[in-house]
């Protein structure tokens, strides 16, 4: 029997389904309108794939542009059994082609992995988006089990561990606080204030917000670091979480995840999905406390056009030849964070206060709802002419002018662009000196133009690498 792909328009009805379903804590309404509030290129729909009246599995699908390409990100798709996994995915995917002319489907499915369903996948035309070594597991997550007191939680840490939880609450001028939506307790602290304030009337009451901060005698009350957890009746999600280095010193950020956790018992939430122990900023009462490591499926992908193939292998070759691009910001942060405060938001400090540069500086996980200060416009400089020995090494200047480039942020598509490569001038044969076999002229003089025999080389080995990674591109994008 064929499956259909149907919409959801209704949040009650959505919700009660995550809830009843043991779906994942991402997967609820508010989620969706957290992410769409954070970047205004993402938007969001609802979906369920049901064969004839019931249904197999549903999901969030996240849909964006991604390199001039639209992405369908369905994130912790939920299935009803592992086993049909595929066929949800065949329906998503005609769906996401049709619907929406994605390029990709980009999939995170919340379910048991298993050898068979790993190779299931692999066959159906899917690939990790995760890179695993030979002979690794694959990604993992931490579950914590809260138990029914604070001291089924207590009894688990270690003596140095919870002595530090302990003495991060007893530091004078350090305050924990609870906020909600229409709160007005952040004012003049370095947080965006109206746009949290938004994000949990978008989430609603199924989630736990936490700020810590510190005043000291005489001088203005800052941030130190908040968290966020989103649950549904049995599980949460540590969903947003950002700490300044003082409170890392003080202990804050142990207990205000501590703190966090109880707070959690107390709405009867069973356990936490608390994100990848390899990572560097996975937090020592996580660690502690989980008493199991899920292996998970992590993110693989699904080309639904060809075009994306062969922008997949470019982009590999593209990174062969000119290196990494620059580092970018986590895409539901890059909109929001560089924009102005909104003069409606009454906690709004003033541009460049001590307060707001505190908060910015050190507040290092979430820049969407630290404030940041408006940087002054820079003027652009002449862009001087290169020499061809900038091919090999670049001058102090360029490298300068490159790092600046780097650290500013990717407002247009420009920034995407491969990076310019000065290349000399050299008189080239008609049929190219790299297609012979004996590379005759190597050892010969400067050529009329005066361009040296090294200098020859060096192109000619940059225009033989084009050509080999150019075949190698069309002849793997071909075989997947």
């Amino acid at each position: 029997m064929s499956l259909s792909v149907n919409p959801c328009d209704n949040r009650k009805t959505w919700d009660a389904r995550v809830r009843v379903t043991g779906g994942n804590p991402q997967l609820l309404w508010g989620i969706g309108e957290a992410e769409a509030l954070s970047d205004e290129q993402i938007s969001v729909e609802r979906v369920m794939v049901n064969r004839a009246n019931q249904t197999i599995g549903y999901g969030q699908l996240l849909i964006y542009p991604e390199d001039k390409h639209t992405v369908v990100d369905a994130r912790s798709l939920h299935v009803k059994s592992p086993h049909e996994l595929v066929k949800v995915l065949g329906a998503l995917q005609d769906y996401a082609r049709e619907k929406h002319d994605g390029a990709v489907l980009r999939i995170s499915p919340d379910t048991a992995v298993n050898p068979q369903l790993l190779s299931d996948l692999e066959e159906a035309g899917y690939r990790r988006r995760d890179k695993i070594r030979k002979g690794e597991a694959g990604p993992r997550e931490l579950i914590v089990r809260l138990g029914e007191t604070e001291s089924d939680l207590s009894k688990r840490l270690s003596s140095g561990t919870l002595e530090r939880c302990r003495a991060g609450l007893k530091v004078a001028g350090v305050k924990v606080r609870r906020v909600s939506a229409n709160t007005q307790s952040l004012a003049n602290v370095g947080l965006r204030t109206a746009h949290i304030d938004d994000l949990l009337k978008a989430v609603g009451q199924d989630s736990v917000f936490l700020v810590a901060t510190e005043q000291a005698e005489g001088e203005q009350e800052t941030a130190l670091g908040y968290l966020w957890f989103v649950h549904t009746g049995e599980s949460a999600l540590l969903y947003r979480v950002g700490f300044t280095d003082r409170a890392r010193q003080l202990g804050v950020d142990d207990a205000l995840l501590l703190t966090g956790l109880v707070q959690l018992q107390q709405r009867r939430v069973h356990n936490v999905v608390a994100g990848d122990p390899d990572s560097e900023n996975a937090s020592v009462v996580l660690r502690e406390l989980a008493e199991e490591q899920r292996e998970i499926l992590g993110v693989w992908e699904y080309p639904l056009v060809s075009a994306y193939q062969l922008a997949g292998r470019a982009e590999k070759t593209r990174h062969k030849i000119f290196g990494e691009r620059p580092p970018r910001k986590k895409r539901r942060f890059k909109v929001l964070s560089a924009q102005p405060a909104r003069e409606d938001d009454p906690a709004a400090p003033e541009t460049g206060s001590l307060a707001a540069q505190d908060a910015n500086s050190a507040v290092d996980a979430d820049p969407d709802l630290a404030r940041q200060p408006a940087a002054p416009k820079q003027k652009k400089r002449p862009t001087a002419a290169k020499s061809a020995a900038s091919v090999s090494e670049p001058s102090g200047d360029a490298a300068t002018d490159t790092a600046d480039t780097t650290e500013q942020p990717a407002k247009d598509k420009k920034s995407r662009s491969l990076p310019k490569v000065t290349v000399p001038k050299v008189s080239m044969p008609t049929r190219p000196s790299f297609m012979k076999k004996d590379d005759d002229d190597a050892a010969s003089s400067a050529d009329s133009n005066g361009t040296d025999p090294a200098e020859r080389g060096k192109v000619r080995g940059f225009a033989r690498r084009v050509v080999d990674e150019g075949t190698a591109a069309m002849r793997d994008a071909a075989r997947w």
